[in-house]
């Protein structure tokens, strides 16, 4: 996302509710409008729309796996 030089839309598949919780929150945090979908058992899309570069709030986002 920190590449992006004007208006993108990102998806990210995931398996698990978790995983778009974490997904939705660190694109939310950059400026981006989030929706997700649940595709079927495991599978959910997650989908960021970016006006631009992401907000530079002096922090770097970071995703962690699931434990």
């Amino acid at each position: 996302m920190a590449a992006l030089t004007g208006p993108e839309t990102i998806e990210v598949l995931v398996d698990n509710e978790i995983a778009v919780q974490n997904v939705t929150k660190m694109a939310s945090s950059s400026g981006g409008k989030v929706t997700s979908e649940k595709l079927g058992d495991a599978e959910y899309k997650v989908t960021i729309e970016m006006e631009g570069a992401p907000a530079a709030d002096g922090a770097e986002a970071v995703c962690a796996p699931d434990a």
